[in-house]
């Protein structure tokens, strides 16, 4: 039996990522609400996943930075899932 995921908007409203594009480092930045039990996901466009962390707790203002050195220059997914809500961002890399 799956976990049904939603699509949350309160969620994708509350995240804010920057720079984007980037070339390798990435800020994102949750605004208002603590988050518990925080997964991040970068994806490739067939939905492979290339980079996989996990938060305990999240909380309001706090910035998590990811690194994507390793990425080609592309347009990937970012998937940000708490409990059954998700938010997902279009990120493009650029060397």
């Amino acid at each position: 039996m799956g976990i049904s995921m939603t699509i949350d908007p309160l969620l994708q409203a509350n995240i804010q990522i920057y720079p984007n594009p980037t070339d390798g480092q990435l800020f994102v930045k949750n605004q208002d609400i603590s988050l518990q039990g925080v997964e991040i996901r970068v994806l490739d466009m067939l939905g492979r996943a290339l980079l996989f962390e996990k938060k305990a707790t999240w909380g309001a203002g706090e910035i998590h930075e990811l690194q994507l050195g390793s990425l080609v220059s592309g347009i990937y997914l970012l998937d940000i899932q708490t409990g059954a809500r998700s938010a997902f961002f279009r990120i493009e890399v650029l060397r």
